[in-house]
């Protein structure tokens, strides 16, 4: 059967979240900078599925899941949906239900060194409230699945009448930042980091926020409603 772009199912989960610790790192597995992948998952996954699932689709070959795409649209309630999903990351970690090692510490150093720099660029939330993050399976690459991803979440964003929606990646990712910009998102800005010197010294890389506003949205904007 041909692969198919779907909405997500309960029974999908584990696939969800095997395909995002086999690609946290700049494509490669996660434990690359974090031994516990589970940790990676609940912080950086874990929400999408558990609060926002309605807009979570998935890439399906032959009835495996092969790729995913999580939504949000935002707001007050997404933030306090966060909070409550770091929140419950941050019990496991006091409570010893990670494995915590020098390397995951490092990392963790380095995140709050690169926030407390500045190194991540900023996004207009009232133009570009919704988000994005988009991930394939190594060999569902290049089938043309992350294009169908991408449409599949935009036409659920445009429908919802979000006025403009923003993903983050960064300038290690060149080949799905050329399909972003296919896709019709503009680049927004651009900070220099040092968050992955230890990992890949020699590298100069950039955190970047593209967006891309959507028409319906943008119609209730400026019509008022």
């Amino acid at each position: 059967m041909p692969p198919i772009v779907r909405l997500y199912r309960p029974e999908d989960r584990a696939a969800v979240l095997q395909i995002a610790a086999d690609t946290g790192f700049f494509g490669a597995p996660v434990e690359a900078f974090m031994r516990d992948r589970r940790m990676m998952q609940d912080v950086f996954v874990a929400y999408y599925i558990d609060r926002e699932p309605e807009h979570l689709w998935v890439a399906d070959v032959d009835g495996a899941v092969v790729g995913y795409i999580s939504g949000s649209t935002g707001g007050a309630a997404a933030t306090w949906g966060r909070g409550l999903t770091a929140a419950t990351a941050a019990m496991r970690l006091v409570t010893f239900r990670y494995d915590v090692d020098a390397l995951t510490l490092r990392y963790f150093r380095r995140t709050a060194g690169a926030v407390l720099s500045g190194e991540y660029p900023h996004v207009d939330l009232h133009d570009y409230p919704a988000e994005l993050h988009i991930n394939l399976a190594e060999a569902a690459r290049g089938l043309g699945l992350g294009r169908k991803l991408m449409q599949a979440c935009l036409d659920q964003m445009t429908e919802l009448g979000v006025p403009g929606i923003h993903l983050k990646t960064t300038t290690m990712n060149a080949a799905a930042i050329k399909l972003y910009e296919k896709m019709g998102f503009e680049l927004l800005g651009r900070k220099h980091t040092h968050l992955w010197d230890e990992w890949l010294p020699g590298e100069e890389i950039e955190n970047l926020v593209f967006g891309k506003r959507l028409g319906r949205g943008m119609e209730s904007v400026e019509s008022g409603a």
